[in-house]
């Protein structure tokens, strides 16, 4: 019965070896699963600690990004209401230059009338100065026309002089 009962517990302590050899086994595997868990864990943390310095980091750069796009956005409304200045400034300027060129067109069609009036008063001019140079000529001819004409008539009194002294001599003498 003892030699039972030693099987027995020999068996019992076979088994509970074994269980212990198992438990071990499994305790081991339990740690060294844990070593790769704190590890991992370890290094999980260290990611997170990158991965929050970057968020950190990028968080600044994002605020520095969402400064710039406000201080670009004012830019941008400075620059839209100079535009819209510069448009309105161009708009009358354009008016001036539209009116500056109406008053030259006026002043042009103007000179060209007045130089075309200067053409027909020069024409003018030199066909008065022909018709005066012509007048000139026919009242020097008509001058001396005249001329010879007093001559003659002031002989034809003469003559008329002396027919008639000469008609009053012999009246008187008759």
């Amino acid at each position: 019965m003892m030699k039972k009962g030693l099987a027995k517990v020999e068996d019992c302590n076979q088994k509970n070896k074994d269980e212990l050899s198992r438990k071990q086994n499994y305790i081991s595997t339990m740690h060294e699963k844990l070593n790769l868990k704190t590890a991992t864990c370890t290094e999980l943390m260290g990611l997170i600690s990158q991965v929050e310095k970057e968020r950190d980091a990028y968080s600044q750069d994002a605020n520095k990004a969402n400064a710039n796009l406000m201080q670009m956005v004012e830019e941008v409304k400075l620059k839209k209401n100079l535009i819209t200045e510069l448009k309105k400034e161009n708009m009358e300027y354009e008016a001036k230059m539209k009116q500056q060129q109406n008053l030259y067109e006026a002043v042009r069609a103007e000179r060209n009338l007045y130089s075309k009036n200067c053409i027909e008063a020069q024409d003018e001019v030199i066909e008065l100065k022909r018709k005066f140079k012509i007048a000139s000529h026919n009242i020097s001819n008509l001058k001396d026309e005249i001329d010879r004409k007093n001559q003659a008539l002031t002989n034809e009194h003469h003559t008329l002089g002396m027919v008639t002294r000469e008609k009053q001599r012999l009246t008187k003498d008759k």
